[in-house]
């Protein structure tokens, strides 16, 4: 826990760059989609992810600390509504 709470800025920031860096409008196979993804990676934005993202690390850099998921001051994210099949 300790170990990756050391490392998780640098990895945060490292995929920040990629997706950043990367050519793509909202999300391809280099920066944020991800082959096994059950929903074929309808829900996946690389806007969403990069805001994400930024916000761990400007907490992180806050509190020296990268937020947990069991951490309660987190707002509960709300996975977007599926569209009627």
């Amino acid at each position: 826990s300790e170990r990756a709470q050391r490392v998780m800025p640098e990895v945060l920031q490292s995929a920040l760059r990629l997706m950043i860096g990367c050519d793509c409008d909202d999300g391809c196979w280099c920066c944020v989609h991800m082959a096994k993804c059950p929903e074929y990676n309808a829900c996946t934005s690389k806007r969403a992810a990069v805001r994400v993202i930024e916000c761990l690390l400007r907490s992180g850099a806050e509190q020296q600390t990268v937020p947990s998921a069991g951490d309660s001051t987190l707002p509960a994210i709300q996975p977007p509504a599926m569209a009627p099949g």
